[in-house]
């Protein structure tokens, strides 16, 4: 199992910190390759392809479709606030000029192309898919979610 599946980040870092402090205390070598062995397994788990994986079906099962330039910034979004969920209540000032230096361009023009995703996805996908991700009964005549509730719900979705 990947040692951040189930777990926040935070909890991860936690548990680094934790095998680095005993390491660094350990009297025994026998103790010390133990912990060296641990740490050097939490620090080599890279959950970036199982998380990118994870964020693509979800925005697939929604609908949105992939050649938009929306669809590349919703991952992004979506993975900076999976790694930072205080970003999520930050969507203007921290995730859409994080996502705007990633790809070199402003933040009003991501903004702009992650609401057209979502309208795109919203309007295309199925209501059981909406059901699945957004709860309760949907339609389509249903207020949309704004950028930040679709970024906010798939990152807890995606890191639960």
């Amino acid at each position: 199992m990947n040692v951040n599946e189930g777990m926040g980040n935070m909890r991860t870092l936690e548990q680094k910190v934790d095998v680095l402090v005993r390491y660094c205390v350990a009297e025994s070598e026998q103790a010390r390759r133990h912990y060296h062995a641990n740490l050097q397994s939490l620090l080599t788990v890279s959950p970036c392809s199982d998380l990118r994986s994870r964020v693509d079906r979800a925005l697939s099962d929604l609908g949105i479709p992939s050649h938009l330039l929306g669809y590349a910034y919703l991952q992004a979004a979506i993975e900076l606030v999976e790694g930072q969920p205080e970003a999520a209540y930050a969507v203007t000032s921290c995730v859409y000029p994080g996502v705007a230096l990633r790809y070199g361009t402003t933040a009003q023009l991501v903004e702009r192309a992650i609401r057209h995703a979502v309208e795109r996805g919203w309007s295309r996908c199925d209501e059981t898919a909406r059901e699945l991700y957004f709860g309760g009964k949907t339609n389509s005549a249903q207020r949309k979610p704004t950028n930040a509730e679709f970024i906010a719900r798939i990152a807890n979705l995606v890191r639960l």
